[in-house]
């Protein structure tokens, strides 16, 4: 599976469901496609479960049970595992 690459942050003022999806945080630093990228990841809002739920397979899937599962070997509660680099794929 390809990812379109690193979702930026969401814009300042931008309207956002709140609707919290659980207390997962991923720090996401390396290069895309030569671009530095050096982004912060959470599930606060709908906004915020967006840009997550974009970056995966990099970033665990979250299940119902606001757990996660998938990358980085990350599981359990409120993990996204270590930092995570980004590196394109070909």
């Amino acid at each position: 599976m390809e990812i379109g690459g690193p979702a930026g942050a969401v814009p300042a003022g931008q309207m956002c469901s709140m609707i919290y999806g659980g207390p997962q945080t991923a720090h996401v630093t390396g290069r895309w496609r030569g671009r530095l990228v050096n982004e912060d990841y959470r599930r606060t809002n709908g906004c915020e479960m967006a840009r997550w739920d974009r970056m995966i397979p990099v970033l665990p899937a979250v299940n119902r049970a606001n757990t996660t599962t998938g990358a980085t070997g990350a599981a359990g509660p409120g993990t996204a595992g270590p930092a995570t680099a980004v590196r394109p794929v070909r």
